[in-house]
Order: structure tokens, then sequence, then C-alpha cells
């Protein structure tokens, strides 16, 4: 009794490991919302369109340290679901669908990670403007932030499908030991 006790807190700090893997990432903001907010005019020649992209240039630098933040928090969290798992397989569950779930989360990772290296590698050279954010060029400037956006958006939706993935087994999981 003592061990089903056990076996079932271990399999319910793991599946609450992944499941807040996957809320982390879902919580992402979406390029759309950080691309320009509804108040601001689409930005154009002149002060106005300095000023939206100054402004559009901060919020994208704020959504790759979040993106970054969270990308560490998911590793350390698979280092976690790791050692629930082997908890569970000592225990004798079949947890092959949590694995492969989190295998495919860890793919995910690494792919995430590359998308944002991409990313802060442009903003690291900062095209279109100087090193205090302020626009030099504006064309540069726009093409900056559109290839920045298109790679922090590709970074978020390839963690999302995995988070997606862990839900799902996840809650299959949750069924099959029900029943």
């Amino acid at each position: 009794m003592k061990n089903r006790i056990l076996s079932h807190k271990v399999l319910s700090t793991t599946l609450s490991a992944l499941l807040l893997v996957a809320f982390m990432i879902a919580a992402l903001p979406s390029p759309g919302a950080a691309a320009a907010a509804p108040d601001e005019p689409p930005p154009n020649d002149g002060a106005v369109a300095t000023r939206v992209l100054e402004r559009r240039y901060q919020r994208v630098l704020d959504r790759s340290d979040r993106q970054q933040q969270i990308l560490v928090r998911v590793q350390e969290l698979i280092v976690k679901a790791d050692e629930k798992l082997a908890d569970m397989k000592a225990n004798g569950k079949d947890a092959a669908s949590l694995e492969a779930a989190l295998d495919e989360l860890r793919a995910a990772v690494t792919s995430s990670t590359a998308f944002l290296n991409q990313a802060e590698s442009v903003l690291a050279t900062h095209p279109g403007f100087d090193a205090d954010g302020k626009v030099t060029d504006i064309d540069q400037a726009r093409d900056t932030l559109y290839t920045v956006d298109d790679l922090l958006f590709e970074s978020k939706e390839v963690l999302e499908h995995a988070a997606r993935a862990v839900r799902r087994a996840i809650h299959e999981y949750r069924q099959d030991i029900t029943v």
C-alpha cells in the first residue's frame, strides 16, 4: 500500500512538472502582439516611424530575453521529469508514451534554441539600429525586426507543438491508469 501511494506521488509530481512546462510554453506572447500595438500607426517615413521602430525593438529584446528564460526553465524541468520517469520505471510503471513526449520536447528545445540563437545573433549586430536602440536606417530597422520576429515566432511554435504533445501524452497516460 505504501509503495502504491509513493508511486502515485511520483507519477503526480512527474505529470505536474510536464504540465508546467507545457503551460510555460503556451504563455509565451504571440509575435503579432509584440510586433505592433493596436494604438500605434504602422511605421512610415519620419519621426513617428522612428519612435515606433525603437519601441518595437525594445519589445523584441524583451521577448528574446523572456524566451531565453523559458528555455532555461524548460531544460531544468526536463531534468526533473527524467528523474521522475526513472523512478516510475523502477516501480514497474510503463511510461513509454511520456518518455516519447519528453524526447520530442528535448528535440524541440534544441530546435527552439537554434532559432533563438539566430535571433540573438541578428539582435547583436542590430542592423538599422545603433548601440542604444535608436534607428539609424528605417528600412534596415524594419527588416531587422521582421527577421527577428520570424525567428522568435519559429522558436515559440516549435516549443508549443512539443508542449501539445506532452499534454496529449499526459492525458492519455492518465486515462490508461484510471481504466
